[in-house]
């Protein structure tokens, strides 16, 4: 059984915006939030894209809608050390139409 609805995405941006998940189950709170397309304060997204945690910064990427508050992090995060951010960058920048995601 999966969860959808608006009820599920104001729960999750909670949770998140909020800070009330922490931790390694940070990364699986901002998996559902990018499934359902939760909607995070610009303020919280951009320290979720500078996070130390690489599953961390992937996930807020996953989570980006409109780009402007958070392009100059999703640029930076095309040189990422682990792999899978740099990719979830370069995805996050491609949905949104930005031509730097052509060069990853």
């Amino acid at each position: 059984m999966a969860i959808g609805g608006a009820e599920a995405r104001r729960v999750v941006t909670r949770l998140v915006a909020d800070r009330i998940v922490q931790g390694p189950t940070l990364a699986t709170a901002l998996s559902a939030a990018a499934a359902l397309g939760a909607p995070l304060p610009h303020s919280r997204l951009a320290e979720l894209l500078r996070d130390a945690a690489p599953s961390v910064r992937a996930g807020a990427c996953r989570c980006v809608r409109l780009a402007v508050p958070q392009l100059g992090p999703l640029i930076e995060l095309l040189d990422d050390l682990h792999h899978q951010v740099a990719a979830a960058a370069a995805i996050a920048l491609g949905r949104i139409g930005r031509p730097e995601a052509r060069r990853a």
